[in-house]
Order: C-alpha cells, then structure tokens, then sequence
C-alpha cells in the first residue's frame, strides 16, 4: 500500500513536468492584464478572485465603543509622562488575546474537571484510613503511634496532590465567589456572596410601585453561581381602603371626645444629682485541647480562667474617691493530673483626692494586693508543699 501511494503521489509531478519534456521549445506568452477594470454582463466591475484577508484589530473584543477607544489611546498623549507609561502597561494586557484564551481555558478546565478530582481525592483519602484500620485491626503487634501504611503509594500519591501547587491553585480559582447585590423598587437592598461552596438563605422583601411587599426567601446554591427565589406561602393582595362616594356627611358613633384634644398641664419633675457611681465587669474563658492517637507526643488539657472586675467611685464638688477592686482565679488540668490552680490574685485599690487647684489634687492612696486560697508547689515524685495562702504574702502600699 505504502508503494501504491508513492506511485500515484509521483504522478501529479511527472505529468505537467511531462510537457516541457516532450517539447523544450515550448514559449508561453505573458498576457497583458487590461487597464481597466473587467466588466460583466450588467456592466458592473467584477470582484478579484481573492481578496487579502484582514482580521479586525482587537476583534475579541466584542464592544466596538471600546476597540474604537483602544485606536484612539494609542494616538494620544498626555503632558504627563506617567500616564502614558500606564496607559501602555494596561494596553498590552488588554490587546493579550492569547493570555485572555488562556485565562478562559484554565477556567473551564476548572469548572468541568476540580469537583471531580476533589470528589475522587476525598474517596481515596477515606479508603486508605478505612484500609489503614484494618491493617491495624489484624496486626495486635502495631499499635497506631508505629509509622507503618499499608497503602505507601497510593498515600505517596494523595499526599503529592494534596501539595501540589498547580491543583491547589486551580482548586482555588474554582472557588472564587461573587459578591452580590439584589434590591427591590425601594431601594432596600441585601447583599451576599455566590459561589462559597455552601447553601445559604437571605430574607429580602419584594416591592412594586405603589409599595405592596411580599416576603421571599433567596437561596444561594453551593454549586456555582445559582439562586432560588422562594415566595411566602397563603400571601395574597387585597386593597386596605375601599373607595366610596359618600353624598352626605355621617356622624361617628365612636367620635373622639374633646378632652382628647385638651393640652394637659406639664409635669415638672424632681432633679438628683448621683454621686456614687459603680459598674463591674466579668470574664470567663474554658479553653479545652484533646488528643486522639497523637504520634508527636502531647497530652489533653482542660483550663478555666475567671476575670472580675468591680469600680465604686464617688464625685462631688471638690472630692474624688475612687475605688476598684480586680480578682483573677483560674485552673489547669495536664494529662492525668490532678486539678491544680495557677492563677489566684486579688487587688484593691482606693484613691481619695481632694482638689486645690483648678487640674491639681490632694490625694491619698492605697493598695493591698493578695491571694484567697492555698497555694502548693508540685515537687516530681514528692508530696505537694504549701507555699502561700491568704495574707500570706500580702502587700500593702500608703502613699500621699
């Protein structure tokens, strides 16, 4: 077949070819083209048989109002030089078709293909620890802190495309949201973003020209960009206020009395002054930290810290006194340990002040600072040790 096909391919060369051979003085003639256009039947000068093909400038771009803008940057120029210089910057991102076919394609290849291979990472993920416990389950020797895999590769290979930087990025570019904005003829408008890989529900009222509403609900799809609008169910219109052609005026059985337009006289009430005022403030933060088959080492942790705070102060004419007391108590709890404290302070603090001149006062203060309850040291493998307790230390402090 390959010889059949070089035969019939020499044949289109050997017969033109063939006619120079056989008659070498042959001489062709140039024709002279006619000055003047060609004329067809109807007289009208026909079409060249091909025509240079001219592709449009910037045709990609498909509003015209922008390709002729494009033209006419390209002539201009301004006073200042660092306008041109970004002008041309984003001139050359614009008129990149191939970098714009680039971005389109990656953004396809995303939209078709990341869901999937996220999909199928997942079942690969879940089968090698389903596998992985069951490797364990029939070998009582291994405990789980012993770095042993019965799926090396297919873990090697998971783990690879879980660090790979070009599917984290396409993964990403997936993903990426759209912020939205949906308002009805009152200009009451909600936002929201599209896009974020979850559902969610905004509640916005729908409104027409004369101001009805009706509620809806609007549904944000976690698979792209997609809504559901849902109206409130057993909702329907009916006009407020009847029109009627009333011929004569009619008196009201439930009229409103006169005394209900009657100015009533004005209450004067009885000004105070406060001079104590008092506020206080409370905290409490639990903080919690399990491990669950932990091979780098560590152990549970279970902590409670408390935070109170409590002012008293005292303002009037030329006195001040001021008067705030803080207390911290917190707990900790390590692995196996007991419950131990490690944190117990307790502060007062007053300051009485009496003025002398218009910013500057006479002032005594004071400060005691303590502890409520026992405190021990832990020695490692020894009975715990009393250390300090109420009063002891305590710390008092006069000053004028």
């Amino acid at each position: 077949m390959r010889y059949v096909l070089i035969f019939l391919f020499g044949l289109l060369f050997v017969h033109p070819l063939s006619a120079q051979w056989t008659d070498p003085t042959l001489i062709i003639e140039p024709v002279k083209l006619p000055d003047e256009p060609v004329k067809g039947r109807n007289s009208i000068p026909s079409l060249p048989a091909r025509l240079p093909l001219r592709r449009l400038e910037n045709g990609f771009i498909e509003n015209a109002a922008v390709r002729y803008a494009i033209q006419h940057l390209k002539l201009e120029k301004f006073d200042d030089p660092e306008i041109d210089k970004a002008l041309v910057v984003l001139l050359k991102y614009v008129e990149n078709e191939q970098l714009r076919n680039l971005v389109s394609s990656l953004k396809k290849y995303a939209h078709r293909n990341v869901t999937g291979q996220t999909r199928a990472l997942q079942t690969l993920q879940e089968y090698i620890s389903s596998d992985s416990a069951k490797f364990y389950k029939y070998h009582d020797t291994l405990s789980l802190e012993d770095d042993v895999y019965q799926n090396t590769d297919l873990q090697t290979f998971v783990n690879y495309l879980r660090q790979d930087s070009n599917y984290l990025w396409l993964r990403e570019a997936d993903r990426d949201s759209v912020f939205m904005e949906v308002a009805n003829l009152g200009d009451h408008a909600i936002h929201f973003w599209t896009n974020t890989g979850k559902t969610s529900y905004h509640r916005f009222w729908a409104s027409n020209k004369l101001g009805d509403t009706i509620g809806t609900w609007i549904q944000v799809l976690p698979d792209g960009n997609r809504l559901k609008i849902h109206v409130d169910q057993g909702v329907y219109q009916t006009f407020g206020v009847a029109n009627k052609n009333v011929d004569a005026p009619e008196t009201l059985d439930n009229a409103i009395g006169k005394e209900y337009f009657a100015i009533a006289p004005v209450k004067v009430g009885e000004l105070s002054r406060r001079y104590w005022t008092y506020y206080s403030e409370v905290e409490v933060a639990i903080s919690q930290g399990m491990l669950a088959n932990w091979a780098s080492g560590g152990e549970n942790s279970l902590s409670l810290l408390s935070n109170l705070r409590y002012y008293l102060n005292y303002n009037r004419n030329k006195t001040s006194w001021e008067n705030w007391m803080h207390y911290r108590l917190g707990f900790m709890k390590n692995g196996s340990e007991n419950i131990r404290k490690n944190e117990d302070r307790f502060e007062i603090n007053s300051k009485l002040g009496q003025r002398a001149l218009k910013h500057w006062y006479y002032t005594a203060q004071f400060n005691m600072l303590t502890q409520l309850f026992n405190s021990y040291e832990y020695p490692k493998d020894e009975e715990r040790r009393l250390v300090a307790n109420f009063m002891s230390p305590g710390y008092f402090t006069l000053s004028l």
